[in-house]
């Protein structure tokens, strides 16, 4: 005996919606937890200028606030901004 029987598949896109907004929201806080840390520390230009640098190359907030953190040299953190973007490249 062989039967039809019709399936109705719903997906609740309110859950990936709230995710997605509460990934923007956090991902702005903490870009500017990043501008705080930077206004806030004893960093020199030539430190902006790589800090600036990492940014642009999508280092990610979690290694910006490292760099940030840790007060390297500029020439060292030209380097560590390479190795991470290296890195970065290497996770996908």
């Amino acid at each position: 005996m062989v039967q039809k029987v019709q399936v109705d598949r719903s997906e609740s896109k309110t859950n990936g919606v709230i995710a997605l907004l509460s990934k923007l929201c956090f991902k702005k806080k903490s870009r500017a937890d990043i501008v705080k840390l930077v206004a806030s520390g004893d960093l020199a230009p030539a430190q902006l200028i790589q800090i600036k640098s990492g940014i642009e190359k999508g280092l990610t907030e979690g290694q910006l606030v490292e760099l940030i953190n840790n007060n390297v040299a500029a020439e060292k953190m030209k380097e560590i901004i390479e190795i991470a973007v290296l890195e970065n490249s290497m996770a996908y």
